[in-house]
């Protein structure tokens, strides 16, 4: 490359690696604003869950959407009964409520969209970019609960692995100030999709990464003896549910530590734009005619008492009134029999017994409504 002969060449030459350079130290930086990253198991889940809906030939008639809070049942349940089994994160077939479908005398098809750590706000999301045109429902079954609408683990709307998966440009239009609320995200977030590179930082970092670890280890003098170690204690940082690994109490324990940081204050304005978000998806699934049943997912009892004073009341009611108001069904599981602290694994998410009875409760009361088939509900 020739070197420019004036001055205001050298200075855009001199602006050009100041460009790469600070390019290249945000690509190796760690603590973006974006903190998902493509080699988790939770972006992994709903890169996956994503894929394997637009892969199928059939839509099917009904579709599970919510949390771990769906999802873990529903995976336990099938663990008893898929031989080799996928892993939580991977697993998206229905198959034991399916099964309940059949007992009901109901021959529809149903697809587990439940995705560890969905927010409302990614719920909407999913109805919005993947349930369109052919690939569009009839009835969508979202599982719900308080923590879908206030987490104080999570610092962002965009900070979310269905957000980063499926979010565009377009998302700007209409939804700017509820998605990206501090002028730092929505810089971050025009650069994800305008700079090519930026937005897959994360996977060339990971590469990069890996080359230099395997390159190391080659020599003898520069090998890593805590490498193998680092490898296990990665697997380790998964949530026991998600894993089968631990006793029950082990699950519990760390099921309330967990909690007690999502749940340890009430920020109401988060939950204000998750409403808005529930109202937004309830709206978009009745234009495109797709029937909302929201199910209050059932809890522990431990669980309710670690939450904030008035945020399941608000959550409640909050969920009630958007039903009623946007013509969409509500479902209250979280009471009787299936709150027994024998269908638990931890504080929040139900084992396969307890994934058998609330597909088995499900089932019986989409048959008891109406038909599927006819995805017209009178409930």
């Amino acid at each position: 490359m020739a070197l420019p002969k004036s001055k205001s060449g050298y200075f855009f030459l001199a602006l050009a690696l100041f460009v790469v350079a600070n390019f290249a130290a945000v690509i190796a930086n760690k603590s973006l604003i974006f903190s998902v990253k493509e080699n988790t198991a939770v972006f992994q889940a709903a890169d996956s869950a994503v894929n394997q809906y637009q892969a199928l030939k059939k839509t099917p008639n009904i579709v599970l959407l919510g949390s771990s809070l769906v999802a873990t049942p529903l995976w336990w349940a099938d663990r008893d009964i898929v031989p080799n089994i996928k892993d939580f994160y991977h697993h998206h077939d229905a198959v034991t409520f399916n099964n309940a479908l059949r007992a009901n005398g109901n021959n529809e098809e149903a697809y587990a969209f439940a995705l560890p750590g969905a927010m409302v706000s990614d719920m909407y999301l999913i109805v919005d970019k993947v349930f369109q045109s052919k690939k569009k429902p009839d009835v969508v079954v979202m599982g719900i609960s308080a923590r879908d609408m206030m987490d104080d683990l999570l610092t962002g709307e965009t900070r979310t692995p269905v957000f980063s998966r499926l979010s565009d440009l377009s998302d700007f239009k209409g939804n700017l100030d509820l998605y990206l609320s501090t002028p730092a995200e929505k810089l971050d977030f025009a650069l994800n999709n305008l700079v090519f590179l930026y937005g897959k930082r994360y996977r060339y970092q990971l590469k990069v990464s890996q080359f230099c670890e395997k390159t190391m280890n080659k020599i003898p003098l520069l090998k890593d003896p805590e490498a193998q170690k680092t490898t296990a204690q990665a697997k380790e940082t998964q949530p026991l549910f998600a894993t089968g690994l631990g006793t029950r109490q082990e699950m519990w324990d760390q099921s309330r530590k967990e909690y007690q940081k999502r749940y340890e204050h009430f920020n109401k304005q988060q939950f204000d734009k998750q409403s808005v978000f529930l109202s937004k998806l309830l709206e978009r699934a009745k234009e495109r005619n797709i029937k909302m049943i929201l199910v209050n997912m059932p809890l522990s009892q431990e669980n309710k008492s670690l939450m904030p004073p008035g945020l399941y009341e608000a959550y409640y009611q909050g969920v009630k009134h958007a039903a009623e108001s946007e013509g969409a069904s509500f479902l209250d599981l979280n009471q009787g029999a299936l709150v027994s602290e024998n269908l638990f694994l931890d504080t929040a998410h139900m084992n396969a017994d307890g994934g058998r009875k609330l597909c088995g409760e499900l089932a019986k009361y989409l048959s008891k409504n109406s038909s599927v088939a006819n995805s017209r509900y009178s409930m």
